[in-house]
């Protein structure tokens, strides 16, 4: 088109605009999808850290849940024995975490669209993810809490 109006203007790179646009953001959009990748990553290190910690403290407790259940507790008594142990390290997790965040915010907030680097439904929204993944940590060693037989467990030792 431009050379239909003066053939000896030289033309160089022509390229389509939705081109330019995409190759100037492509380094944002490289590093926020390498961070979502990372925040997964950590989600399910999280996730199974704390599975394992959880498992691992249920079974050092199997004697103490076993004599529980055989004295009557209610199932809501061993549910809450269990998700109490676990839950105080997602809580001061939690608490770490928003900290860390807010301090990290200074270094971060360039990368951020839409919203304040401080933004505190986003920060609500990260907590109650992670709260919910401690909870879904949870569920296989309360599940086999709950199913304890208290003579195998009491004659365990």
């Amino acid at each position: 088109m431009l050379h239909e109006l003066d053939p000896r203007i030289p033309v160089y790179a022509v390229t389509p605009l939705t081109t330019l646009i995409d190759d100037s953001v492509a380094e944002r959009v490289f590093v926020t999808r390498l961070l979502g990748g990372f925040a997964i990553i950590a989600i399910l290190l999280a996730a199974v850290g704390l599975y394992g910690v959880v498992a691992y403290g249920v079974a050092q407790r199997t004697r103490e849940v076993g004599v529980r259940v055989a004295l009557r507790a209610q199932r809501r008594d061993v549910l809450r024995l269990v998700l109490a142990s676990g839950l105080s390290f997602v809580v001061s997790g939690i608490a770490a975490g928003i900290l860390a965040s807010v301090a990290a915010t200074r270094y971060l907030g360039t990368l951020v669209f839409g919203v304040s680097s401080t933004d505190l439904v986003t920060f609500a929204a990260a907590a109650v993810l992670l709260a919910l993944v401690a909870l879904l940590a949870h569920w296989v060693p309360v599940r086999r809490a709950l199913r304890i037989d208290p003579a195998r467990a009491l004659g365990a030792e």
